[in-house]
């Protein structure tokens, strides 16, 4: 299984999944998986046996690649289509024990020159989510946290947070999560960007340290007559909390533009160069 969510926001979708294969062995990969045709750019997250979710990604790129434009509607009925086959070719037709037989729900994110979408799978549908959307055995979890959140308003940035902090907490405490988090963003020109491990561990260890200064809070707070106001965490602390971060974000930020200007000027100096 996996735990994954999605986000329809005004200017883009974001997917977020952990990275955990459960089989004999919990080993690591990539659960969220690419698109690229010429009448869209997508990407798709899964639940469930992972190589159906590669065979359903090749299956809607296939057809995709085949057309120059497409709706909203006919992209939801090529997501149902691919699912309809997979169920009926790979699922219904398993023959042994149940709680081995395949499983697969999809979340895909697809940007077009017209529309960016989020469109979900459950059993045979497929359908356009208007906020967001969850799958795998961490879903509930994950959407209890988004709901508690309000949800993102529909705003990128605030987005990817929520999925960073979510499938952190699902990871925590449902057994078949695991791994690193995966976070990807399709935004509404067609581009699509791959949150870096260090911003999304730096966030992880953020939540770590806020969550451990509200507990104390609250758990001091509530007992006045044995813990004195000198006692309760103060103020202070949370923007300690905060200013750790922001210098760690702030500092892989620079070094990620000083990488960039380091990859440019060498470019440049390879393209000038003379052929030998």
């Amino acid at each position: 299984m996996t735990t994954g969510v999605g986000f329809r926001c005004k200017d883009g979708v974001i997917l977020a999944s952990d990275s955990q294969y459960t089989g004999t062995w919990k080993m690591r990969g990539p659960k969220i998986f690419d698109i690229t045709a010429p009448c869209a750019t997508g990407c798709v997250a899964g639940a469930g046996t992972v190589s159906l979710i590669r065979k359903a990604t090749s299956i809607i790129g296939g057809e995709l690649a085949q057309r120059q434009g497409i709706t909203v509607k006919e992209a939801v009925a090529v997501v149902e289509d691919c699912i309809k086959t997979i169920r009926e070719k790979y699922i219904h037709s398993h023959r042994g024990p149940d709680d081995q037989r395949p499983y697969l729900e999809l979340l895909m994110g697809i940007s077009t020159r017209n529309f960016v979408e989020l469109i979900k799978t459950e059993d045979y549908v497929a359908d356009t989510v208007d906020r967001y959307a969850v799958v795998g055995t961490g879903g509930p979890l994950v959407q209890y946290i988004v709901e508690s959140l309000g949800g993102a308003q529909g705003i990128l940035e605030q987005a990817k947070i929520v999925s960073i902090y979510a499938l952190h907490q699902a990871k925590e405490y449902d057994p078949w999560s695991g791994k690193e988090t995966c976070v990807k963003i399709l935004r509404a020109d067609q581009t699509a960007e791959l949150i870096g491990d260090e911003e999304i561990r730096n966030a992880e260890s953020y939540f770590d340290d806020l969550f451990l200064a509200t507990q104390t809070l609250i758990v001091t707070s509530a007992i006045p007559e044995d813990f004195s106001d000198e006692d309760v965490i103060s103020y202070s602390d949370f923007k300690r909390v905060v200013r750790k971060f922001r210098e760690s974000e702030r500092a892989r930020r620079e070094k990620a533009e000083r990488r960039k200007e380091v990859m440019q000027k060498w470019s440049q100096r390879h393209k000038t160069s003379p052929a030998c």
